[in-house]
């Protein structure tokens, strides 16, 4: 059954236009890094599914033995292993398509 397009009630208008928001929503979310924020080290830190801000990291010291430090910067995962967990991962997979 064709439907005519001048035939959409304004219910019909109103939802097709929240399904556009809610889906650009979901996109911008899966991509910025502030679902959860918090205070780590002494510095304030953040992050999403696939991207951090403010994370701790091994690095070498002078020394030459490894020591944590704060990255102050946003970054993504290096690679899908470096993914923290597979729920975490899977959050990604289901997230990130769609």
């Amino acid at each position: 059954m064709a439907v005519s397009p001048g035939s959409m009630t304004s219910l019909g208008r109103v939802w097709a236009l929240l399904s556009v928001v809610a889906a650009a929503a979901c996109s911008v979310g899966y991509l910025l890094p502030f679902w959860l924020l918090g205070e780590q080290m002494g510095s304030e830190v953040s992050f999403g599914t696939f991207k951090r801000c403010s994370y701790p990291a091994l690095v070498p010291g002078a020394d030459g033995r490894l020591r944590v430090a704060m990255m102050n910067q946003c970054g993504r995962y290096s690679s899908w292993a470096a993914v923290p967990s597979p729920a975490w991962r899977g959050g990604c997979r289901g997230g990130g398509p769609g």
